[in-house]
């Protein structure tokens, strides 16, 4: 008898541990988001049915120069230059406001890749005009709820992109003065356990496949943006120039398996995806027009199993939905940020209100593509009930302005 209770009791203990080394952590089944709240941009974990709210991450809207500094949000080293600068000096009550712009879930789930500005303004005209002094990389840990590996610069930064194995992110760097960006662009790679970087070379709007150890990017000359792009292959670092035969290219992104890009180009007043297969060079423009009509920040996402690609538009706002063969499988409308669940079935979004400022809806919703089910999921109450007075208010207000699972 008691040999058959040790027994059990180790079967136990290596259950235990089986879920302790688990690559699929807790963290898989919540939905990360921001808020721009009253005094602060926040980051929430919840559940994915709307419940256990909780307040991971914060930094205030608007604070003095000083408070800045004591507070560690702007380096020593920018800090120490814009006081010196003998043009426009930053004082120590001189008004600074940080942004957050975006968050990205490590493939891992383990990490949050924040995505932070922070410019400097006048109080009465902050939401007009500023001048950006700071662009920071932050990798918040979910365990710990620390911030781990941090890169801040004076210049230009782009979004970040996880590598596969959640030890990197890749974005690129610009310099300031906008006229040099298109010569002097740098794709950097950051270790996110130490804060160690790599250059890898001139190119911009890197980012990683999902599956695979590769980035693409539009590749740079020292004279000028090319027509589209090129595949640097990590470790080893080599670099395979890519062509597209269509014009205008942008948004470029690598599919899971890294064998192939997707993008736009532009013809007329509508956007066409594209395919180039990196094997055999084909170039492909999918007979799949979505109207737009503004010029924007375009996205495109694959599917996870990398069956579909899922677009956005600016105006009119939504996301699109289509198979490789460009059959249109899905359009959204008034989405502001999505994301495909891992397994490539479903996405999650938000959605503006049809109106002139567009607020975000204080829900979430799910959608099954198979059967175009979807589901809503509420916010939590303090929350809902805010955005719902600003929308009561009419007043031009995102609130939730990233969201992620």
């Amino acid at each position: 008898m008691l040999k058959k209770v040790a027994y059990l009791l180790i079967i136990y203990l290596l259950f235990l541990t089986a879920c302790q080394s688990s690559d699929l952590p807790v963290t898989n089944s919540f939905i990360f988001f921001t808020f721009e709240g009253h005094d602060n941009w926040e980051i929430w974990r919840m559940n994915r049915d709307g419940t256990s709210p909780n307040l991971i991450y914060k930094i205030p809207h608007k604070l003095d120069f000083l408070s800045a500094q004591q507070q560690k949000i702007i380096s020593p080293e920018i800090a120490n230059t814009l006081k010196n600068d003998k043009y426009t000096p930053l004082k120590d009550n001189s008004l600074l406001m940080p942004e957050l712009l975006n968050i990205t879930l490590s493939p891992n789930k383990h990490f949050l890749a924040l995505f932070e500005i922070l410019f400097q303004c006048r109080e009465d005209s902050c939401h007009i005009e500023g001048n950006f002094i700071q662009f920071t990389i932050k990798i918040l840990d979910l365990e710990t709820n620390t911030i781990i590996a941090t890169f801040t610069t004076s210049d230009y930064v782009g979004s970040p992109s996880w590598s596969p194995d959640s030890k990197y992110v890749v974005f690129d760097q610009s310099p300031s003065d906008r006229y040099t960006v298109e010569q002097t662009s740098q794709i950097i790679l950051l270790n996110v356990q130490n804060s160690e970087y790599t250059k890898l070379g001139l190119g911009s709007e890197p980012s990683f496949s999902k599956n695979e150890n590769r980035i693409v990017s539009y590749k740079l000359t020292d004279k000028f943006l090319t027509s589209c792009c090129q595949v640097i292959n990590l470790p080893e670092k080599t670099i395979k120039d890519v062509v597209a035969t269509q014009p205008d290219t942008f948004s470029i992104v690598l599919s899971p398996n890294g064998k192939t890009i997707a993008g736009l180009t532009r013809k007329e007043q509508d956007n066409y995806p594209f395919l180039v297969d990196l094997d055999t060079s084909h170039n492909q423009i999918l007979d799949a027009p979505l109207k737009e009509n503004s010029l924007g920040n375009n996205i495109i996402k694959w599917s996870p199993d990398g069956r579909h690609l899922s677009v956005s538009t600016i105006d009119p706002l939504m996301v699109t939905v289509l198979d490789l063969s460009g059959n249109i499988q899905l359009s959204l409308e008034n989405v502001y940020d999505w994301e495909w669940s891992n397994s490539g079935d479903q996405i999650l979004y938000i959605r503006r209100y049809n109106n002139g400022c567009r607020q975000v809806e204080p829900y979430f919703y799910t959608i099954t593509l198979a059967n175009k089910n979807v589901s809503r999921i509420d916010l939590p109450p303090s929350i809902k009930k805010y955005l719902s007075l600003k929308v009561f208010e009419m007043a031009c207000y995102t609130g939730i302005g990233s969201v992620t699972w």
